[in-house]
């Protein structure tokens, strides 16, 4: 772990929406953790949780940017001034940017920006329709609207827009069987995905069948270099999703892949059946043998990435301890819950590389309280060996933050300032705490019959009942339940007002 990344800090210089004040997304004392590194956010609707993650993912596409193009500083994503601080292994990296100029100092010294580290990918995550990030793809330029200033060699977008920036329920499970058909091709891969299906209850193993029905014509013929240049003769109708994709294919100047294409597309001409579909199995275990058939993910990947191939029906199977491929169920009978943790999971395992970035947002949707208070466990067992990433959650959800170890982790609490602006506060860790003692005292939600928010009632009580002179803790009680919207009939609004007169006589 020799190259652990680990954001520290973001300083909004001249933000409209965030506070002039330290964004801290580490603890010092733990910020060198070997595990990965988990931040959590917090915040009311309205405090900019999704803008912060934004905001994250635009100051390090554009740092990727400008290190291997000093020229691009009039073609930045940030619109704010900002420093940002972080690690990766025992370097630290101080980057000021303002008006399109970036000082960088590293280990406190000042240093080239075209010579730093940065994490090895930005991977954002979110699942809802109205969540904050850009999608961008690594497919035909012509299709790829964001790919010069996100480029897919650095950020990767998991979600369900599409490339138009649509959303559709299906594109996040498409994506999920893209990157995973994508990450079994490749030697090493060692996440922990079994897991996951243990944890639904399901043998690892999914079957993964395909339909060439859309572009028969294509697959019907041996192609090569040249009859691939000239595709758009065989799609009639010029308006159809076809057309577009054959079209991608023929203006392709690399020859290199469009002899990739033309070899993957005659490698499965031989697989499917007189149906135009062909079939995949792919298990998670280290019993079973995927060798035989890493060729034919690699070719299903780079037909999927021209849309030259589409996904039929996929199928995940109850347990069974004779065989890994029996019971099956069609993934699309699943539950919401089911299909959002199996995809969300599949397709976070297949994306973070060593030494990433990787920002979550609201994985808590569609999953029972039992399922949130576990989320964080599968997280370290899937990514048990990626102890050099840091992940940024930001969650409605108090039993996400019970679910943090004390020795890799923080909480980042955001509130509207006086002046509409949002604030942030670094809190303590709550490992071992209870869900509603997270609720009351990290979220700032209290319930007629919390215990802690009972207490904190009659601890003022008893300190205005004695005539205490502990006004620091007095002081600290008000603040607490002024952070509460209360009207004046309120009783808690009518002691809070006691208590500051209280104060006052003590002066």
């Amino acid at each position: 772990m020799t190259k652990a990344f680990r954001l520290e800090y973001i300083l909004f210089k001249d933000s409209e929406e965030f506070e002039r004040q330290f964004y801290n997304f580490s603890l010092e004392e733990n910020i060198h953790s070997k595990q990965a590194y988990t931040t959590i956010i917090i915040g009311s609707n309205g405090t900019g949780k999704s803008r912060l993650l934004r905001s994250i993912v635009d100051i390090f596409n554009d740092l990727n940017n400008i290190k291997y193009n000093s020229n691009l500083h009039t073609k930045l994503i940030a619109t704010f001034a900002y420093e940002v601080q972080y690690h990766i292994g025992n370097n630290k990296y101080l980057i000021n940017f303002d008006t399109y100029k970036h000082e960088v100092l590293m280990n406190d010294e000042f240093y080239d920006i075209s010579k730093i580290e940065l994490p090895d990918s930005c991977i954002a995550a979110a699942y809802t329709l109205h969540e904050k990030f850009i999608m961008n793809n690594d497919g035909p330029s012509r299709m790829n609207r964001y790919s010069e200033k996100y480029k897919p060699d650095f950020y990767n977008y998991l979600g369900i827009k599409t490339q138009n920036n649509y959303a559709f329920s299906s594109a996040n499970i498409n994506k999920a069987l893209d990157l995973i058909t994508e990450a079994i091709s490749v030697e090493g891969f060692n996440k922990d995905i079994e897991n996951v299906f243990k944890f639904l209850k399901f043998n690892p193993a999914i079957t993964i069948t395909y339909d060439v029905r859309k572009h028969k014509q294509l697959f019907s013929e041996f192609q090569t270099v040249e009859s691939l240049r000239n595709t758009e003769r065989i799609t009639m109708s010029r308006s159809s999703f076809s057309y577009n994709a054959v079209k991608n294919i023929s203006i392709i100047n690399d020859e290199s892949i469009l002899q990739r294409i033309a070899d993957a597309i005659n490698a499965i001409s031989k697989s499917y059946k007189n149906d135009r579909k062909f079939s995949i199995n792919i298990a998670f275990t280290e019993e079973y043998d995927n060798s035989e058939i890493v060729g034919a993910y690699k070719h299903i990947s780079l037909l999927r990435k021209y849309n030259l191939i589409n996904y039929e029906t996929t199928f995940i199977y109850k347990i069974d301890r004779n065989t890994l491929f029996s019971k099956k169920l069609e993934l699309k009978s699943l539950s919401s819950g089911e299909i959002h943790i199996l995809t969300s999971l599949l397709s976070l395992a297949s994306a973070v590389k060593e030494n990433s970035l990787v920002l979550i947002d609201e994985p808590e949707l569609s999953l029972h309280p039992n399922w949130q208070i576990k989320y964080m466990d599968l997280i370290n067992k899937i990514f048990k060996k990626s102890g050099d990433c840091h992940f940024i959650i930001a969650t409605h959800s108090h039993f996400l933050a019970s679910g943090l170890t004390p020795n890799s982790s923080a909480i980042l609490s955001l509130s509207m300032g006086d002046n509409e602006r949002v604030r942030p506060k670094i809190l303590p860790s709550v490992y071992g705490w209870s869900a509603e003692n997270i609720l009351y005292n990290i979220f700032g939600v209290a319930t007629t019959r919390n215990y802690y928010f009972e207490m904190d009632v009659k601890q003022l009580l008893s300190l205005l009942e004695n005539e205490s002179t502990d006004r620091a803790q007095i002081h600290l009680l008000i603040e607490k339940f002024e952070s509460f919207k209360l009207t004046s009939t309120d009783p808690l609004f009518v002691l809070i007002e006691e208590a500051k007169e209280y104060i006052s006589s003590l002066q």
